[in-house]
């Protein structure tokens, strides 16, 4: 009996320990479970806190060559949008323009540069290379440059070599060689008889007025044509318009029989355009502008790369370097989209004949064929 006494008291007392282990047991499960899941929590909220685009809000600072490329910044930021970057929360843009005024691009650069902005996004070849000239003077080569619709980027020394550029500067490139061959074609197509094209200069020029001046010569003998060249001798404002004015009004009938349009400042002021269209109208010849704005005037055609869609390449650039890559290690890309846009109100006020090979291209008109 007494065995049978002892054997009873082992067993409550082993049935005592394996149920104190196996609560043992439990509560230590618990206690991993719960570990493991306040340490999950507390990398979520670390890594929230630690993210590039929640730690601080991005300042960039945009400085605009002319108004006339305002699609370039839209296609910008509203792709910035979408790639994550909404303005008022994690990303605010300073907006500056100096409508082609190169001490004015300095101004702009240097007080983004006094800002300490995290990237300087910059619309054309002359405001990038002004602002790239600036870090580098000050010894602001940390903050990266963006750019878009540059033309020429090795060129004008925007860039070491296309694939690497070697400086804190990248972006989207333009060739506008490209577009003054295609632009002639677009005119002899219209008209075969065209032997002398118009166009007008500035004294005040820049960069990309220089090259396409520059290339319309060199393609002229290709198109047996005759380059007759008005120069403007006043920058942008009311005295450029009336000499522009002046000019115009002395151009006979026959005297040229098309009408070419080159980039800067002072051809592409607003009211200078509009002197350019009621001139080819005046005369009946064909002209080819450099914007679709231009088109949306009453200007013939145009034919220019898309600018919204150069804006939005360039986001994707932006985004690469606010993710942490060197601008010196981006590739620069080409644009790659182009607008052909006609204005059949004006083709039937100059009684022209559009081809049928323009119209099959045709990305943007106004007014009813």
């Amino acid at each position: 009996m007494d065995g049978i006494i002892i054997l009873q008291w082992y067993n409550k007392k082993l049935n005592i320990r394996l149920l104190f282990m196996k609560l043992l047991s439990l509560a230590t499960y618990f206690l991993v479970s719960f570990g493991i899941a306040a340490l999950a929590i507390l990398a979520f909220f670390a890594f929230q806190t630690h993210s590039p685009q929640q730690e601080k809000s991005i300042t960039i600072g945009v400085i605009q060559y002319l108004s006339l490329l305002n699609p370039v910044i839209d296609g910008f930021q509203e792709s910035m949008e979408e790639l994550g970057y909404t303005q008022g929360k994690n990303i605010a843009y300073q907006v500056q323009s100096a409508e082609g005024d190169r001490e004015k691009l300095k101004e702009i650069a240097n007080y983004y540069i006094s800002q300490d902005v995290d990237m300087i996004y910059a619309v054309t070849a002359v405001a990038a290379t002004v602002a790239l000239q600036e870090t580098q003077k000050r010894g602001k080569e940390n903050i990266p440059i963006v750019y878009a619709y540059a033309d020429n980027p090795v060129e004008v020394g925007l860039a070491r070599d296309l694939r690497r550029p070697q400086t804190n500067a990248t972006g989207i490139a333009v060739d506008l060689k490209e577009l003054t061959a295609k632009k002639l074609s677009f005119l002899q197509e219209i008209n075969p008889a065209m032997e002398r094209l118009g166009v007008f200069t500035a004294e005040h020029s820049d960069p990309a007025a220089d090259l396409v001046l520059a290339e319309l010569y060199r393609q002229a003998p290709r198109f047996n044509l005759e380059i007759v060249e008005y120069t403007l001798l006043h920058p942008p404002g009311l005295a450029s318009t009336q000499e522009l004015d002046q000019l115009a009004h002395n151009i006979q009938q026959g005297e040229i029989h098309a009408l070419f349009q080159i980039p800067g400042p002072v051809v592409n002021q607003s009211e200078n355009v509009e002197l350019l269209i009621n001139l080819s109208k005046r005369l009946r010849i064909p002209s080819v502008f450099t914007s679709l704005s231009h088109v949306q005037q009453g200007g013939l055609f145009a034919y220019s790369h898309d600018f919204y869609a150069v804006g939005a390449q360039s986001a994707q650039v932006a985004h690469k370097i606010l993710q942490g890559a060197m601008p010196q290690d981006i590739p620069i890309d080409l644009a790659r989209d182009n607008i052909l846009a006609i204005n059949f109100q004006t083709v039937r006020e100059i009684g022209v004949l559009i081809p049928e090979s323009m119209l099959t291209l045709v990305t943007a008109e106004f007014g009813d064929r």
